[in-house]
């Protein structure tokens, strides 16, 4: 809500382009654009990331930059196996192909 609701150039732009290729089907294993989203997200936010490192070692838990990543991996991997199941759900099942039986 917060990414998509924003008024920031910089996190409407990564909202559109991430949301462009997972309708596209083409985010799977593109890990350097959830690393590009996170540093211009962080740039923009003007978050420091030594005071924010990725794990707090002492209370072993995830901190900011490593939330928001898992964060950005789940919301638009979940819009890309959405268009995913509409595109399967979109297909005529034909008793006929060996394929659709498979």
């Amino acid at each position: 809500y917060s990414i998509v609701t924003s008024r920031s150039p910089v996190l409407q732009k990564i909202n559109v382009e991430l949301s462009r290729l997972a309708d596209q089907q083409l985010l799977t294993n593109k890990w350097i654009l959830f690393e590009k989203a996170i540093e211009a997200t962080a740039t923009t936010k003007q978050i420091n990331t030594k005071l924010h490192p990725e794990y707090d070692h002492f209370a072993c838990f995830v901190v900011f930059i490593a939330a928001y990543r898992i964060c950005l991996v789940q919301i638009y991997g979940y819009k890309q196996l959405i268009k995913q199941i509409q595109c399967l759900r979109s297909i005529t099942y034909d008793p006929q192909s060996t394929a659709h039986q498979q």
